[in-house]
């Protein structure tokens, strides 16, 4: 298998296939913490072989800077199926994630985990930004 893109962005859509993201994005900023990010979605992009046929475990976890996760990912069992003379397949993942809250500022990791191995990371990041009066 071969991760080709792993995002953070605001929302994303699988139309058979074709794939339409909104608001790619790496950071979020906040006058203080906590603080609590309303909506993000996760979105990742898997290419299969025929030899990876079969059921795959796959989620989502977002961890700080010292590995504490964020929220429990739930696992999701992901069908991989060829049909004719397929030389590989793409499956479009995408993880909705609700009401994340973030105790402190700094750097986050976005985890996508297959088969209880992590295979691809990407940044977030969490910056204070000072309101002018």
């Amino acid at each position: 298998m071969k991760i080709e893109l792993l995002t953070i962005c605001d929302s994303a859509v699988d139309y058979g296939g074709k794939l339409c993201v909104l608001g790619m994005f790496e950071g979020i900023a906040a006058p203080s913490v906590p603080v609590v990010h309303q909506h993000l979605t996760v979105l990742a992009r898997i290419r299969f072989d025929p030899t990876e046929v079969g059921t795959h475990k796959v989620c989502v976890s977002i961890t700080d800077e010292d590995g504490k996760p964020l929220v429990q990912p739930p696992v999701q069992d992901i069908p991989v199926q060829f049909y004719g003379e397929m030389k590989s397949m793409i499956l479009n993942l995408i993880f909705s994630l609700n009401g994340l809250r973030f105790q402190k500022f700094g750097e986050y990791a976005v985890n996508l985990v297959v088969n209880l191995e992590q295979k691809s990371s990407t940044p977030l990041y969490l910056s204070q930004f000072v309101r002018r009066p």
